[in-house]
């Protein structure tokens, strides 16, 4: 980036408001970048991208930028774990004419954004689903069901006992 186009981004990032619990996520071709506070926290979460800093006209800005596996990541952590809500910017402007815009916004609760990159069946950044365990015993004649589900996403584990019959009719 030459370095009146850092000094014009600089200048319009440090204009827009800053949103407690939004993330803004610029999209810059085939990578996808943070920049100031919003930066600082995706180099916390991901330990394999490095804060850089971005100078010009003597002002400066840290940022992060991130591969499209990374920004999957980046985006399940902010939603799923710490609840963040993510708007996603592009440019629709030309060299010295940036104009970017808003192109996704997702929160814990509205994900109809992001959705096609946070669960596509195909997509190498979701290897699995979840792990469920199951386990009988016989405790004072009555059969008792225990059951754990572990979600790699959240990265938590739920679980349950309960009394059943010999047909297992309540754990269908």
């Amino acid at each position: 980036m030459s370095e009146s186009l850092a000094a014009e981004f600089i200048s319009y990032y440090n204009n827009l408001t800053q949103v407690n619990g939004t993330c803004r996520i610029f999209e810059r071709n085939d990578k996808y970048c943070c920049y100031g506070i919003d930066a600082k926290l995706i180099a916390k979460v991901l330990s394999s991208v490095k804060l850089k800093l971005l100078e010009a006209d003597g002002e400066s800005l840290h940022y992060v930028s991130m591969t499209k596996g990374h920004f999957i990541e980046v985006l399940r952590h902010l939603l799923f774990i710490i609840q963040y809500k993510v708007k996603i910017m592009r440019n629709f402007g030309t060299g010295k004419n940036s104009n970017w815009k808003p192109v996704g916004e997702a929160s814990p609760g509205n994900l109809t954004s992001v959705e096609d990159l946070l669960f596509d069946h195909n997509s190498y950044a979701m290897p699995q689903r979840g792990l469920l365990a199951v386990k009988i015993t016989n405790e004072s004649n009555e059969m008792v069901v225990g059951v754990t589900f572990c979600d790699p996403i959240l990265r938590e584990f739920q679980m349950c006992q309960f009394v059943d019959n010999p047909q297992l009719s309540t754990l269908q």
